[in-house]
């Protein structure tokens, strides 16, 4: 096999790895995998760009800004990119790499939904009330019923005076959500300038067969909005979608697990946390729920919350492997080596070729001097990815007595 086809090989091993622990949520995983996959190929900019992702989401914001910028430079032309640069620049503070990534992307791309957003909300934040109200326009007459593009908006028109054409926009909102708060809260500030106001009824002439409608639909609406707002990356959109999906069925463990993962991934870790300490209440025999609230209790730095999480985890599930992985990581990081390795032991003998549980293992040895279970360890990993250098030099240095 020539050497091209091994490296296609072994990228496409690394890539399905990384969806596999991506689909459980082990982020941290995916990053290592993904990493891996940079040292098979330096230049891959997909990988590049999915490493700069994984990062974001890990909270890294300067290293993902970083790594998309390599990926803009490798694919310039791609306009997803650039609009990945641009949301990692916004959250780490680079407001002219910002800018100058928004631009591009839409240049690229006039009709991409999420870098138009970015843009208009900039626009938006600076008080270019104009600008961003022919954004957010523009994002209607492809989608007009996003409530997420008509809460700004209406803002815009508030701003610039046009309070009739703001008026309307609320209108709209209540027709798809006759609950939106903020709609509510807009219409009683436009009625109190006019000397009048308005119950929470709200006095706005509502189209017939409005209240025939459930509110069970209402809910799916919302849903399908937020899962299409967080398709297209406008993840802060689809965090109050499913926000106020599970304002109106707040019982619902499938809407609080997704709010949870969502508040997650934009950093709020207290807000995860509550929700996904609700979806336990209610559906508390579902093992992979506790482990979610153990990560954000871990992420939060909450021992409690991590060790409620964990222990109930164990509880439904004695060699549940997200549980197992996490408590060894603790471990290993709180240089508990023997706890740890006994933890990744366990791993292994459920799952042999997990890699990382046999580098961890291996270094758990080493710490406690046990050179001969170091050596077995990464030689086990070396016998299914006879590629892994960090298993080659730890072995090196062990055989060399360093």
């Amino acid at each position: 096999m020539c050497e091209s086809e091994t490296k296609q090989q072994l990228k496409s091993l690394i890539d399905r790895f990384a969806g596999r622990y991506h689909e459980r949520g082990e982020l941290g995983v995916v990053r290592d995998f993904l990493s891996l996959g940079l040292v098979v190929d330096p230049d891959d900019h997909e990988f590049i760009a999915s490493l700069g992702s994984m990062e974001f989401q890990l909270g890294d914001f300067r290293k993902s800004a970083k790594l998309m910028k390599e990926a803009v430079s490798l694919a310039p032309e791609d306009a997803g990119y650039h609009t990945m640069l641009a949301a990692a620049c916004k959250k780490a503070g680079y407001a002219d790499d910002f800018e100058k990534a928004l631009k591009k992307a839409i240049e690229l791309d006039p009709k991409r939904r999420d870098a138009a957003n970015l843009l208009a909300g900039l626009f938006l934040e600076n008080g270019v009330y104009l600008k961003a109200a022919q954004l957010y326009k523009s994002l209607l007459d492809e989608e007009p019923d996003d409530v997420a593009a008509m809460l700004p908006l209406a803002k815009c028109f508030f701003e610039l005076n046009e309070f009739e054409s703001a008026r309307m926009v609320l209108g709209r909102i209540l027709e798809i959500d006759p609950d939106n708060t903020q709609a509510i809260d807009g219409l009683e500030v436009l009625n109190r300038r006019n000397g009048s106001g308005v119950s929470r009824g709200h006095e706005v002439s509502e189209p017939e067969g409005r209240g025939a409608k459930s509110a069970e639909s209402v809910v799916q609406r919302l849903i399908d909005t937020g899962e299409k707002a967080r398709a297209e990356g406008n993840t802060l959109g689809a965090a109050e979608s499913f926000r106020k999906a599970a304002s109106l069925e707040p019982e619902s463990p499938e809407i609080l697990v997704m709010l949870g993962s969502l508040e997650y991934e934009l950093g709020r870790t207290e807000d995860a946390i509550t929700a996904f300490s609700k979806a336990s209440e209610y559906s508390p025999e579902n093992a992979e729920l506790h482990v979610y609230l153990a990560l954000a209790g871990l992420d939060a730095q909450r021992a409690d919350i991590f060790e409620f999480g964990i222990q109930r985890v164990l509880e439904i599930d004695p060699n549940n492997e997200y549980a197992l992985r996490l408590i060894g990581e603790t471990n290993l990081q709180m240089r508990r080596f023997e706890d740890a390795a006994n933890i990744f032991s366990r791993v292994l003998n459920n799952n042999p070729g997990d890699q990382n549980a046999g580098m961890s293992l291996g270094r758990c040895c080493y710490e406690m001097g046990d050179i001969y279970g170091a050596k077995s360890a990464y030689r086990s990993v070396l016998s299914t990815y006879p590629e892994n250098e960090e298993a080659l030099s730890a072995l090196e240095q062990i055989e060399a007595g360093r």
